[in-house]
Formats: structure tokens, sequence, C-alpha cells
């Protein structure tokens, strides 16, 4: 079934997606995690935060890479070898409470998706990762979250919970990427200064804080360099803030 452009939790994901071998950083175990064939990724538009949308199958819900044998979960992005110190403590606090875990079926659902997100998360606190990897899972577990809400329209109840959840990621996305905006250089999470900003403002306008929001975008205008798309996207997240801001007052 296909909901705005995406395939809510089907078997037509199947045709889409393959094993792919890893070996465990922390147990050294080889495993396989379920991935999206590159060439299956097709982007037919973006939202007001740049999250895109997928004509079939979202391979976001594929990016969280995590051993069966051991629980240790990561974003693909950061799939990389550990610290010794790292991997004791991810055996020590992760394995026993994750350990030999089962992902049956040939796709994985938006639930599934969560709960792999919830395990990266998890094992990034543990490891005491980088402020912006924890932003950047968080980010695109808010986008897993909308994601599956426009897969079931109909859902009245999943639309709820949903959307509280979505602004809880948010917020906490929001905070970390302040932080690793106060702690790290740039290139952060692998954006460039105008994209994170762009991210910040986006996550403001999200939340509510639309006056914040215009004043990054503000910024950010001001800067030097910037190409046509994200002249676009400025102006588009700047209208839709203002737009915020007067129904705010009129109310």
């Amino acid at each position: 079934m296909r909901v705005m452009g995406f395939i809510a939790d089907t078997e037509e994901e199947k045709p889409d997606v393959y094993d792919k071998r890893y070996t465990c950083p922390v147990c050294e175990q080889d495993f396989t995690s379920k991935t999206m064939f590159a060439r299956k990724v097709r982007i037919t538009k973006y939202d007001y935060d740049m999250r895109p949308f997928f004509a079939t199958t979202n391979p976001q819900k594929y990016e969280i890479v995590v051993c069966p044998h051991c629980g240790y979960a990561v974003h693909e992005k950061y799939f990389e070898p550990l610290s010794v110190k790292n991997q004791k403590k991810v055996k020590e606090e992760i394995a026993p409470l994750f350990e030999n875990l089962s992902w049956d079926g040939d796709f994985y659902t938006y639930e599934q998706a969560k709960k792999r997100m919830e395990m990266a998360l998890a094992c990034s606190q543990v490891k005491e990762a980088k402020a912006s990897e924890e932003a950047y899972v968080l980010l695109r577990y808010a986008w897993i979250v909308r994601a599956q809400s426009e897969s079931a329209p109909e859902d009245e109840e999943l639309q709820k919970k949903n959307q509280v959840q979505e602004r809880e990621l948010r917020i906490r996305a929001l905070q970390k990427f302040q932080e690793a905006m106060n702690t790290e250089d740039f290139p952060i999470a692998g954006m460039d200064q105008r994209t994170f900003y762009f991210i910040l403002a986006a996550l403001l306008y999200s939340i509510g804080k639309n006056e914040e929001c215009r004043k990054l975008l503000s910024r950010l205008i001001l800067m030097r360099g910037n190409g046509v798309n994200l002249k676009n996207r400025i102006e588009q997240l700047n209208v839709l803030a203002t737009k915020a801001m007067k129904e705010d007052d009129a109310s």
C-alpha cells in the first residue's frame, strides 16, 4: 500500500532491500543488516526541514545497523571501529539488554525502525559519542516518526502518539545540535555551516520558536555563497515562521 509516496509496511518493500554484511566493532562477530539498494532510492521532493520524500520504500527505515549478537547499534554514517574503552562499555551496559535479538521478516516495519533508532541512541550515550552523532540520530528518528504517521493517516491513535513523540525528538535534536555547535568544528554531522544553521532554524520553527527561527534565517541570508536551493528553502521557511507568528499574535 502506498500512501503519500510511501509504502506502508508491506511486502512491496522486499525487492528494494538486501542483506548487507558487517563485522561488529564490539563483539567482532559477522552479521547482516538490511539496507536499501542505492539504485532504488528515488527522492521526489523535500519537506520544510529538508526531510526527503521517496517514490517507494523509505530508505531511512534501514539506516541503523544493529548487531544481533551483542546489541550494538549505530547509524550507518557512524559505523566505524570503537576504542577498547567503548567496546568494554557497550559489552557491559548494552549487550545484557539486547543480546540475541531477532529481526524476523524480509523488511523492517516502522515500529522496528523506531526500535532500532532507540537502540542507536542508547549506544551513542553509552559510548559517549559526539553530540552531533546523537543529534543526527534524533533528527532522523523524528523523520521516521513523521513518515510512519503519513503512511497511516487513518490511524488516529497513532497520529496523536506520534505527534507528541516527534515533538520530543525535535526538542532533543535541537538541544544536541546546539551543544555540538559549541563543542565541535564544521562540518558538523557532515553539514557545512549554512546547512547546519538551516536545520537549526527548521527545528526552532517546528517547536514553535518562530521568532528565534526568523532571527537565525536573517543571519543565514547575510552569509555569502548561498546556493539557489538553499535560498529557496530559507524563503519558504521564513514564510512559514512569519505566518505562524501572526497566527500566534491573533490568538
